[in-house]
């Protein structure tokens, strides 16, 4: 305790120092400049203007042998936690048509298609290209996609860039998992051995893109339960590829996996063993999800009433997929056309000739209307009203 208190202490301190960075430039010291840890690259770049007459966009910051911080925007205290406290920096002035092209790819990354071969053979270059469209890695020259440091930045801006490095670095754990960690679905340009690598395919499913790398799993991993339980938790609902179409058909029976996938995406039920697409509990959280997941129940769950109900409340016409019993039911139907009127299609006929029913699905939906037959048109008048009246209404909205 005591040493933490002391850390705090410090890391107090140090958020508000302020301090002196050395600026060298290539035949020795060049200036010196006041900055604190709050400060960016930007604000950094700007004081050595100040100073020196230099414009900050023909300034590149170096520390150590790697351009500084390509991002202008990222603060000083990102260094100091790396170096410990000691910052001094080299500036090299950029000769005008580098610039020129950095100002040209910064706004429009395409420009390195064209580019001449130093061009894409330029680091910080090529990065720039990226940043802007978070693309170019491809136009990237053979010898800089076989270079790490690149790969490794490369793959922060766009995880499929993975797919333009060389072999070797596919290879390369600490590059593969910062792709994956980026794009999940990175992983598929990830060689065998990392595809079969547990750590690095946790790493992807944990993606904003989650279930779409599964498919890029080893076999053995895509029968993981953990890594199937990771992905179904951490997904967003509604992912664009479903976590039970991608694993093993024994994990399409695990009730806690199916579970968890219907709880983000009510259609997974879809993938769900036969066995669970008949259990009421699984049912119930796909179609309160999704009330269309319906359709995937076993014929006795799609004729239990409360499931039934659930699922026209998110979804009207998933009456369609109701037993015919519950379609003839008024209160499932009522909560189905106030839903969507046009509900009312899958209504058995003694429904579709309810005035009450009629009127409630032609109040939500004018469509209800084709559903509604000839002659409860002609026998009541106030339905003939209120289609006028929501005719005249829609037109005026």
């Amino acid at each position: 305790p005591v040493q933490i208190k002391r850390w705090r202490r410090l890391s107090a301190s140090v958020r508000t120092m302020t301090m002196q960075i050395r600026v060298n430039g290539l035949g020795g010291p060049f200036c010196t400049v006041d900055a604190d840890v709050a400060s960016t690259v930007r604000d950094i770049k700007a004081a050595i203007e100040l100073s020196t007459g230099v414009p900050a966009r023909e300034q590149q910051l170096v520390l150590g042998s790697a351009p500084l911080l390509l991002d202008d925007d990222q603060r000083l205290a990102a260094v100091l936690e790396e170096r410990g406290g000691a910052v001094d920096l080299t500036m090299v002035r950029r000769d005008p048509e580098r610039l020129g092209w950095l100002e040209a790819l910064q706004a429009e990354w395409w420009h390195l298609d064209t580019a001449p071969a130093w061009v894409r053979a330029d680091s910080e270059l090529v990065l720039a290209a990226m940043r802007s469209g978070r693309s170019g890695c491809h136009c990237a020259s053979e010898e800089l996609r076989a270079d790490r440091a690149f790969a490794l930045q490369a793959v922060q801006i766009n995880g499929l860039s993975l797919g333009f490095v060389s072999p070797e670095l596919q290879a390369d754990f600490g590059v593969v998992v910062e792709a994956v960690r980026e794009d999940g679905r990175a992983l598929e340009y990830a060689s065998p051995e990392l595809r079969d690598d547990i750590d690095v395919v946790l790493a992807a499913v944990a993606s904003p893109s989650g279930p779409s790398s599964l498919p890029f799993a080893s076999a053995a991993l895509r029968a993981d339960r953990a890594v199937a339980l990771a992905a179904a938790n951490g997904c967003t609902p509604f992912p664009e590829q479903g976590v039970l179409e991608c694993v093993s058909e024994d994990l399409r029976s695990d009730r806690e996996v199916v579970l968890a996938c219907v709880r983000q995406d009510g259609s997974a039920l879809r993938h769900a063993s036969q066995d669970l697409r008949a259990a009421r509990d699984v049912v119930l959280e796909a179609v309160r999800t999704d009330g269309y997941s319906l359709q995937w129940a076993a014929e006795d769950v799609r004729g239990d009433r409360e499931v039934v109900l659930i699922a026209v409340a998110r979804g009207g016409t998933a009456l369609q997929f109701a037993s015919d019993e519950l379609r003839a039911d008024r209160e499932i139907v009522m909560a189905a056309v106030h839903q969507d009127g046009t509900a009312l299609e899958f209504a058995t006929m003694s429904l579709k000739t309810d005035i009450e029913v009629v009127m409630a699905a032609v109040r939500e939906d004018l469509a209800a209307l084709r559903y509604v037959p000839r002659k409860v048109l002609r026998k009541h008048g106030g339905l003939r009203r209120l289609v006028t009246r929501t005719a005249r209404e829609s037109e005026e909205a």
